[in-house]
Parts: structure tokens; sequence; C-alpha cells
């Protein structure tokens, strides 16, 4: 059996104890830590979206020129078209399911900023952090233009 120091420090998944309204509800720290656990999490998963949209984009567009390239020929228009559709779907659900988890982030750093009043803390500036976060969606976006150029411009 484990004992209290072993879990000391250590950010605890939210039980029907611990749930908010019960009769022993977890202190503001502890819910702060799973906030930002969660926050964490989400961050990570949105780079992981990020890198593997535009992975698949630029592998769209360097196989597009390689293909023209090797072959001597242009793609047919049918190809074209199937490849462009392909590319636009890709960059649709990757910006959506990246968007999903920025609006999910949005509401855990809200939840944060509450609890971090409620514990005294000040972070200033540290809760805005909204524009670096709108570059990836540029990124998957130019990768997504450049990928369509590469099928269309020989």
């Amino acid at each position: 059996m484990s004992s209290e120091a072993d879990h000391a420090g250590k950010a605890t998944i939210p039980t029907a104890a611990t749930a908010p309204g019960s009769a022993r509800e977890a202190p503001p720290l502890d819910k702060r830590a799973i906030v930002q656990h969660e926050l964490d999490y989400r961050r990570a998963r949105r780079l992981s979206i990020m890198t593997w949209g535009n992975t698949l984009l630029v592998a769209i567009a360097g196989g597009a020129v390689g293909l023209q390239v090797q072959s001597g020929n242009d793609l047919s228009t049918n190809q074209r078209v199937l490849f462009t559709a392909a590319t636009l779907l890709l960059v649709g659900l990757t910006v959506a399911w990246w968007l999903s988890h920025r609006r999910i982030e949005n509401d855990l750093i809200e939840h944060r900023k509450k609890l971090d009043d409620v514990l005294g803390v000040d972070l200033g500036s540290l809760h805005t952090d909204d524009f670096r976060h709108v570059r990836g969606v540029y990124a998957v976006v130019l990768l997504g233009i450049a990928a369509v150029l590469a099928l269309w411009i020989p």
C-alpha cells in the first residue's frame, strides 16, 4: 500500500470523493494541477496535429513534383482534381481539429485563471498566449496552398 507521502505533489484524477459538490471536494491547488496537466496535454496534442498535417502536406507536394519530374509527364486533370480534393480535405480537417483543441485550451486557461485568483497567484501576461498559437493554422494553410500549387503548376 502506498502512503500519503508517496503521492505528495502529484496531480490526482478526480473521483466521486473529489468531484465538485461532493462531501470532500479537492482543494484549489489540486484542481489547478489537474487543469494544468490537461492544458499541457492539449498543447502537446495540438502540436502533434500540426506536425502530422504538415508532414502529409509536404509529402503531397513532394510526391506531385517527384511524379512529374521522374516521368516527364504532367499529371492528368483527373489526378490533379483528386489530389487537390484530398489536400483541401486534409487542410480543412487539420485546421478544424487544431481549432477544436485550441477552443478547449482557451476554456482551460479561463478555468486556470479562476483557480489562480482563488489561490492568489498572479501570472500576469503569462495567461495570454493567443498569438503564438494562431501561427500553426497559418503554417497548415500555407503548406496546403503550396501542395495545391505543386499539383497544378508543372
